[in-house]
Parts: structure tokens; sequence; C-alpha cells
């Protein structure tokens, strides 16, 4: 199934480097650009894949650079990411598309809307990462996650020992383990939608993809997160809507309610009983009809 031409082709842009990326869905359907989570990968998006058929929605998911089959580059920023994606598009032959952002896609989500507003035609972020580069940000997460962001801020060489050298090459040859740490505490939502085979082996294959490159990838990206984003999201002028589990134990709904403070013109959908992973995969349907109809 991973192994599908569809989720594992690439393209080489304007500065030499590969883009890799998966398409799923309907092919004749409307774009839609996928920012998949963290630590993840385009292969990610086949959760979502038959509720994107029966939405008549074609998906596109990039890797983010140092994930998977995206080349690394070491100086990159949140803000470089709207022009790999408005190459990707222009290489696809679409001008428009909806953008779909999960978990750690969140702010790249975001820095599309902010900086490629003429393009996108409508946004969504599901249990969006919010700003850990602020102490109120990280204090509610559990226990990894704020050793990790914290550290990224204030002692990046202790991010690199910890997560680069010492729990790195375990992950690597082990994302359960990787998934583990981002579910210390995962309630029983999230523990029955990863009960499910199909789920487990996607969200593996996802974090496996990522990695497999090194942990380059992933440690840029907790520095950038827990740092200031780059854009300002009081810029953000088009309508979003920011979904949210109220049993996320991974990304605690704060984030969002942060984020919708900041954001002029936003919808909060919460959803009870709903956890990190069980909100996107439940719901995803709803999620793409909703994303489809306020295009």
């Amino acid at each position: 199934m991973f192994s599908d031409p569809h989720l594992n082709k690439t393209l080489t842009g304007r500065d030499g480097r590969r883009i890799g990326y998966a398409e799923t869905g309907d092919p004749q359907g409307q774009p839609v650009i996928y920012c998949h989570g963290f630590p993840a990968s385009r292969i990610e998006v086949v959760l979502v894949d038959q509720a994107a058929r029966r939405q008549g929605v074609r998906i596109i998911a990039p890797d983010r650079p140092g994930y998977g089959m995206s080349d690394y580059k070491a100086d990159r920023s949140i803000t470089d990411w709207p022009a790999d994606i408005a190459e990707l598009a222009d290489a696809l032959g679409f001008e428009r598309f909806s953008v779909l952002a999960v978990s750690g896609g969140g702010p790249y989500g975001l820095a599309l809307c902010r900086l490629l507003p003429d393009r996108i035609a409508a946004a969504t972020v599901v249990a969006g990462l919010g700003p850990v580069y602020e102490v109120e940000a990280v204090r509610p997460m559990h226990a990894p996650a704020r050793l990790g962001f914290t550290s990224a801020r204030t002692a990046p060489w202790l991010n690199w020992l910890v997560y680069g050298s010492l729990l790195g090459p375990f992950m690597r040859a082990r994302p359960t383990l990787a998934l583990a740490l981002l579910t210390p505490a995962m309630r029983e939502a999230d523990r029955a939608t990863l009960s499910q085979p199909d789920n487990h082996a996607a969200l593996s294959e996802s974090i496996r993809e990522a990695l497999r490159p090194g942990m380059r990838g992933a440690l840029l990206d907790f520095k950038l997160y827990s740092h200031d984003w780059g854009f300002d999201l009081a810029g953000i002028e088009m309508p979003l809507t920011l979904w949210h589990g109220e049993e996320d134990a991974t990304v605690p709904l704060s984030h969002t309610l942060m984020l919708a403070a900041a954001l002029p013109k936003c919808q909060v959908i919460q959803r009870p009983r709903e956890g990190h992973f069980s909100l996107p995969i439940n719901h995803a349907d709803e999620i793409l009809q909703a994303l489809m109809q306020s295009r």
C-alpha cells in the first residue's frame, strides 16, 4: 500500500531541491494542500484518502524539507514554505487551492494563509500546534513535548542530545516509540483510534518515512516552532476554521483558543470526546465537506 506510486512522487524545484509529495482522493477533484503533522510525512494523508474520494477532493501532501523524500534545507524558515507550495501548485497546473493543516502542520498552513492569500480558496486547521514560543502554550503539554519545545528555545544542545543522538536512532528504527512519545497521556478516543490496525500502520509508516533520512528535519522543526514564526497572525485576513477535540492530550485545546484570539476571522469547532488522532480520522468527511463549502 505505502509503495503506491501516487504516494511517492517528486518534483525538483528551481533551486535544485527535491520535494516529495503524495496525491490521494479524487484525481479530478478540487485541489487541497495537506500540511502534515510532526514528526510525520506525506504518508499521513492516507488516513483521509477514502473521505477525500467521497467528497470529491484531490489532496496533495508534500513532505516538508528534511522529511521523507524532500531534501533538507539547513537555513529554511516557516515562511519559506509558501514558496515551495506555490512552485508545486504551478507544476501541477492549478492556480488556487484549499489548505488542510493538521497538528504540527498548523503553523505551516497559517503561513500559507498569510503569504499566499490570493491563491487560497479556503483553509482549515485541525488540532493545530499553537505558539509554543510562548511559555503559556508549552505549560499544559505533556512532559516530552515540554522538554522538546523548551530546550529547542533555551538549550538547543540538549534537544540535539536527547532527540538527535539518544532517542533519534530508536525512533527511526521503531516509529511506535515516536508515536508513544506523542501520546503518553492519550484518552479513550485516541486509544480506540490507534487500536485499529490500519490507522496504527499508517501513522507508524508516516513517522518511519519522516525520519528515514535522519532527524535533521524534525529537529529543525522543533527549533522553528519554538521561536517566532516570522509572520503576524493578525495579518491573516481570510476566514479560517479551527477544529479541535476536547480530549486532545497531545496538543491541548488551549492552543487553538490562543490562535483564535489572535486571528481576525476564524471559527472554532470543538468536538467533545474526540482526541488528537481521532478527530481528523473520525470526522474527515465532515471536515472536508465544510472546507469545500467555505470556498
